[in-house]
């Protein structure tokens, strides 16, 4: 029998929501919040569009998947966008840390809301080389993210967008945070707010299977829905349970076995090569020596 508790707020929890839109007000109540509590300040600022099409119109307006509108604060717990420097520093777009510093090179400090020349990020899992950090008192997984320009994907390549590519991470649509996981485990988030697509909606139990999934145990699981929204105990009763969620189940099922089926095939034709008596270690350790000599060869 499914039971269901009434939860209304997780300590630093990330909302999973439909879509962007969705996500907004959340963000909005968690930079108030964190700004009058920590008395810090809000930093502002617009994505900056510029063209050189003769009648004006930039293309990335509708393509770019930057935030047009940003606000930090420090503090925060932001994404980053787009891959920075993967090898080594292991600071990828979709990499989740905690803003440290908001650093402008105007004396107007952002008064104008004008760009940060950069963010100063700590990402929990980066490692910076001690000649490329910013500032050399600073730990090694502090990442200073500046303002970075995309050109337009469509051939006229005339369009370009500025903009520092973080996106505040307390509310994430559910598309984006697919290969999340959310648990004790988890440097920044251990506890997850689904907000579930309205009944009648599409794809409702795929998307509700992705963002349940996310957690790792459902202590860790929290709806966030209002009560005339049509979240029903039927819908997550359901989860997993569509018809592709079947076969997915089957195919997954089939797999495996036949995958334990060429385990032991394997394993029998490796035992085979022990000359001396048949076993799976001997088998090996004559699969060694031969590549050995191949390789003295």
């Amino acid at each position: 029998m499914l039971t269901v508790h009434i939860i209304f707020i997780f300590d630093e929890a990330i909302h999973l929501v439909r879509k962007w839109e969705d996500a907004k007000p959340i963000v909005f109540e968690y930079l108030d919040t964190m700004s009058r509590e920590q008395n810090v300040p809000l930093a502002k600022f617009r994505a900056k569009f510029e063209t050189t099409r003769t009648d004006g119109k930039n293309c990335c307006l509708k393509q770019c998947s930057y935030p047009k509108i940003n606000a930090f604060c420090v503090g925060a717990i932001v994404m980053l966008l787009k891959n920075f420097i993967v090898e080594g520093w292991k600071i990828f777009n979709g990499s989740v840390g905690i803003v440290r510093d908001i650093i402008y090179d105007s004396s107007d400090g952002g008064l104008t809301g004008g760009l940060p020349a950069c963010i100063v990020v700590e990402f929990p899992e980066a490692g910076v080389p001690e000649e490329d950090k910013l500032n050399e008192r600073q730990p090694t997984n502090f990442v200073a993210i500046p303002v970075a320009m995309e050109r337009c994907d469509k051939k006229c390549r005339r369009c370009t967008v500025q903009t520092i590519p973080l996106r505040v991470a307390i509310a994430l649509s559910i598309y984006k945070s697919q290969g999340m996981t959310i648990g004790p485990s988890d440097l920044i988030f251990t506890t997850a707010v689904v907000h579930a697509p309205e009944a009648g909606a599409k794809n409702v139990q795929g998307q509700l299977l992705v963002a349940a999934s996310r957690v790792t145990g459902p202590e860790y699981l929290a709806f966030g829905n209002k009560p005339n929204e049509g979240l029903s105990r039927e819908d997550l009763l359901n989860v997993g349970k569509s018809p592709t969620d079947q076969r997915r189940h089957l195919f997954m099922a089939t797999l495996q076995e036949r995958a334990e089926r060429s385990e032991e095939e394997l394993k029998r034709r490796i035992s085979e090569l022990d000359a001396d008596s048949p076993t799976y270690e001997g088998g090996c350790s004559f699969l060694i020596e031969w590549y050995r000599s191949r390789q003295a060869d």
